[in-house]
């Protein structure tokens, strides 16, 4: 895990030159110090010790305060490192996307293609909905009882004084015509 820094103010500048040139600090302070004045880039740990040290041996740095000397300044946040996907994660993540992109195309062409289905529908031949085969089956019945009153009509206009009697006692089940009077 990469260390939190900030980037360099003034007053970060100021604290170190002051810890950089004070002959009280260790000789390795000094010279951390020193490295981070010329750096953009200030590690929170480094700084926090710099002025943790400055205040217990400068009496003037009594009032030196850590958030005062971050102050105006920025978090560096690095760019976390790439993750590898599987490959077999890739693969269904391609598919995924594919039908994503399929419905949402299809969401975008339905208007468009609704005419097209409904013509292909018809020319199909096939009852889809529920509102369609009830209205085939309507269609059926009144046209089946039309032509049937209409044969009855024509059938005896045409011969009014002969009229076809099945009789249903018959094995045979043969027409027998009988003579109408009237």
């Amino acid at each position: 895990m990469t260390e939190l820094s900030l980037r360099s103010t003034e007053a970060i500048q100021a604290i170190l030159r002051q810890a950089a040139s004070c002959p009280s600090l260790s000789q390795e302070s000094q010279d951390k110090a020193q490295q981070l004045l010329v750096s953009q880039e200030v590690p929170w740990q480094s700084l926090r010790d710099i002025t943790q040290q400055l205040r217990k041996i400068s009496p003037k740095a009594d009032n030196l305060w850590l958030h005062e000397v971050c102050q105006g300044s920025q978090l560096v946040l690095c760019v976390p490192p790439k993750r590898e996907r599987s490959k077999e994660l890739q693969a269904r993540l391609s598919r995924l996307q594919q039908q994503v992109d399929q419905a949402l195309y299809n969401k975008m062409v339905a208007e468009v293609t609704q005419q097209e289905r409904a013509a292909e529908a018809l020319r199909s031949g096939s009852l889809q909905t529920y509102k369609q085969q009830i209205s085939f089956g309507l269609h059926v019945i009144v046209m089946m009882g039309t032509f049937f009153a209409v044969g009855y009509i024509a059938g005896t206009a045409l011969s009014p004084k002969l009229a076809v009697v099945y009789s249903f006692c018959s094995p045979e089940h043969r027409p027998i015509p009988l003579p109408v009077h009237g």
